[in-house]
């Protein structure tokens, strides 16, 4: 449905034709209201919008697909957060069993040292030696017997071969570790070995053992430094393990509770705007995002800021570059313009607009160009975990996704669009008669003038490859005569006359003649030039008719070269008024 045969009646006229495309875009976008009438091929009246078959079946079409894909992206949403749920709750699970792993393996420790310890005791018992002699305190008893007996030794090895076997069999009588259990001390890079505690003798003051259910957490070597037991490093790794649980738990939860608040965001409200222009950019801000937003612009009431409304549901910072068209607008001049806004709640208020080129804002059509990249959490969020291949595909975290660019084009204006068309065509009629016409009229002399120099300069440069007498140079001066001479002071008559006539009208546009007739006359002079400079050697020889060419061909390429740049002036001149107007 491409062929343009819809139309639309509004006000006292009609306006079309468009397709059937362009019709349903301007109902989606309320352009069109639904009581304003359309026609198209094949009807045989006018119709309200809202009772036209074709586009309601569309409508209701297009309705239809949006609720299933709104559907789908609900589905995917809560499997999302169902996956996140059940992950949260494996790791708990898995630090649940970890710890009660740890808990029964510092049971089993404390066990084995209580069994041995009592091992110890009841050896030490069967090796104590007699009881030694009360010391005489009478002092007429003389102590020149024999020494006490020492105790008995203590067989090192044997008693350390016992005690190792006694540990070994208290170790197999436990249950092994169970495979969850592995699992999570292989995931937790716990691979320290099994510590097996042994004793040593006391000091060499022969007292006994003394051991303690509660250990020593820090012990003092032979040299003096201090060591942390066993125990402590075990209790230490468990408070890193402890900690570490929490805070990946908290972190999981932070994340689950803001995927789920992602699609929560308050709608900025809008305010200094007309209330159509207000209605349809709340449409756009209602509207749902599927990856590539959509948007709309509209000036404030005073013309001085600018709102945008898109479907993007984050924050982001824009930045904006605005041109106006040439050839649409009423003014003087191009305009470029440059702002920075903060899009929050679907939209941004560009109020502080920079000119970069021009005086200020004109009446008329803008082209935009806007270029935002993603802030707040989410941005940062998208920069911290987009390298993680867990969620680098989660579509707000996609780098693709960070960075988006709208264009279109913007009318600035206090009148309706059917108005400034009018007001238009008067500007452009008006600019026509008193600026463009005058500037390509004098681009045409320029060009006129220039024909003249090159065929002037090609001329003389022919006439200098046939002669070898100075006065034979009355060949170029009657060619001249004929073929340029003529037309140059004829032309350069008609700018003096153009610069008098236009002297107390126009005295910018006087001047510019004037400058024109100067040029005439500067080309009339080096002509003038050839022929008595040449004239006054009897004889041309090589080496002498080579310096006249050259000293004349930088006197014609400089008066070339002055004529471009008015060229090239007048055309910068013409830009804004025209969208093409380049001399070849």
């Amino acid at each position: 449905m491409t062929e343009k045969h819809w139309f639309i009646f509004r006000g006292d006229h009609h306006l079309g034709p468009f397709t059937f495309e362009e019709i349903l875009d301007k109902v989606k976008l309320a352009e069109i209201d639904d009581d304003e009438l359309t026609w198209c091929e094949g009807n045989q009246d006018w119709l309200p919008v809202n009772e036209q078959p074709a586009i309601k079946r569309a409508l209701q079409t297009e309705e239809s697909h949006q609720h299933d894909l709104e559907k789908s992206q609900k589905l995917r949403q809560a499997a999302l957060e169902s996956k996140l749920q059940e992950q949260l709750v494996a790791q708990q699970h898995a630090q649940e069993e970890i710890k009660k792993e740890e808990i029964k393996k510092e049971e089993i420790k404390k066990e084995e040292a209580r069994r041995l310890q009592e091992l110890a005791l009841q050896k030490q018992k069967e090796q104590v030696p007699p009881e030694l002699p009360q010391k005489n305190t009478d002092p007429n008893f003389a102590e020149d017997g024999p020494p006490p007996l020492p105790p008995l030794p203590i067989d090192d090895q044997s008693f350390q071969d016992e005690v190792e076997s006694n540990l070994e069999e208290g170790i197999e009588e436990e249950s092994a570790p169970s495979a969850l259990t592995e699992m999570m001390m292989e995931n937790a890079n716990l691979g320290e070995d099994l510590q097996v505690f042994t004793f040593v003798e006391s000091s060499s003051d022969g007292d006994s053992y003394e051991e303690n259910d509660q250990e020593k957490n820090v012990e003092e070597d032979k040299t003096g430094e201090f060591t942390v037991s066993t125990d402590t490093q075990e209790q230490g790794l468990s408070g890193l393990r402890l900690y570490g649980a929490v805070a990946l738990t908290l972190i999981g939860l932070g994340l689950f509770v803001y995927l789920i608040m992602q699609t929560i965001t308050d709608k900025r409200q809008l305010y200094n705007v007309a209330g159509r222009d207000k209605d349809a950019l709340y449409n756009v801000m209602k509207r749902p995002f599927k990856g590539v937003p959509i948007h709309r612009m509209r000036p404030t009431k005073d013309l001085n800021s600018l709102w945008l409304a898109t479907n993007f549901p984050d924050e982001a910072v824009l930045y904006m570059t605005l041109k106006i068209v040439p050839g649409r607008f009423i003014g003087n001049g191009l305009v470029e313009v440059q702002a920075q806004a903060q899009l929050k709640g679907g939209a941004a208020l560009f109020d502080e607009l920079e000119v970069l080129k021009g005086d200020t804002l004109h009446i008329g059509e803008y082209s935009y160009e806007i270029k935002g990249k993603r802030v707040g959490l989410k941005g940062k969020l998208s920069e911290a975990l987009g390298q993680k291949s867990l969620l680098k595909d989660v579509q707000f975290i996609r780098k693709k996704d960070q960075e988006f660019v709208l264009k279109g084009k913007l009318l600035l204006s206090p009148y309706g669009q059917d108005k400034f068309e009018a007001k238009l065509v008067e500007h452009q009629q008006y600019i026509q008669k008193t600026v463009i016409r005058p500037l390509k009229d004098r681009l045409e002399r320029y060009k006129t003038f220039m024909g003249l120099l090159d065929r002037m300069g090609r001329l003389y440069q022919n006439t200098m490859g046939r002669i070898t007498k100075g006065k034979s140079i009355y060949l170029f001066e009657n060619r001249y005569n004929e073929e340029v001479g003529p037309f140059l002071r004829d032309l350069i008559i008609d700018n003096n006359r153009l610069q008098l006539s236009l002297l107390n009208l126009e005295p910018d546009d006087s001047k510019a003649y004037g400058e024109l007739m100067n040029y005439g006359k500067d080309i009339g002079i080096v002509a003038s030039e050839m022929v008595t400079k040449t004239r006054k050697y009897r004889t041309l020889g090589k080496k002498r008719t080579l310096w006249l060419l050259d000293y004349f061909s930088k006197k014609v390429e400089d008066l070339r070269l002055q004529g471009m740049r008015v060229r090239q002036k007048i055309n910068n001149d013409l830009a804004p008024f025209v969208e093409s107007e380049k001399s070849p």
